[in-house]
C-alpha cells in the first residue's frame, strides 16, 4: 500500500492546520516599532490615523502607498493603530523601500498572533 503523502507547502504556506504560523515581524524590528510608537501621542493604547499619517509621510512613500499600507496594517478597522498595527505598517514600509511589492491582502504571517481571530477565511 502507498502512503499518501501531504500536499507541499506553497510561498511559505502551512499545509498542517495545527502548525503556528510565526510573525515574519522579528523581536529586534517590533522594540524599533516599539521605541517610535512610545514616542508619539497614545490614546487608550491607539494612535490616531492623523498621527500615524504623520509618521508614515516620513518615510518618503507615495500617499498612494501609505493609503495601501494602511488599508493592510488597520486590522480591526477602527482607523487607529495599536502597537502591533503600527509595527505591521512601518515593516510594509521598509519592505516597500527595500523594492518589494506590497501584497494585495495582508498574508497570516504578517498578521500580529493575537490579531488573527479578525482575519475571515
Amino acid at each position: 500500500m502507498r502512503l499518501i503523502q501531504p500536499p507541499k507547502p506553497k510561498d511559505g504556506q502551512v499545509t498542517n492546520p495545527f502548525a503556528a504560523v510565526p510573525w515574519d515581524i522579528k523581536a529586534e524590528e517590533k522594540e524599533n516599532y516599539d521605541q517610535i510608537f512610545s514616542n508619539l501621542p497614545v490614546k487608550n493604547g491607539k494612535i490616531t490615523g492623523p498621527i500615524a499619517q504623520k509618521v508614515l509621510m516620513e518615510t518618503g512613500l507615495s500617499t498612494t502607498l501609505l493609503y495601501k499600507v494602511w488599508e493592510l496594517s488597520d486590522i480591526e478597522k477602527t482607523g487607529q493603530l495599536d502597537s502591533e498595527g503600527f509595527a505591521v505598517a512601518m515593516y510594509l514600509c521598509e519592505q516597500v523601500k527595500r523594492g518589494n511589492a506590497l501584497p494585495k491582502s495582508l498574508p497570516l504571517s504578517l498578521v500580529p498572533p493575537d490579531k488573527r481571530r479578525f482575519i475571515k477565511d
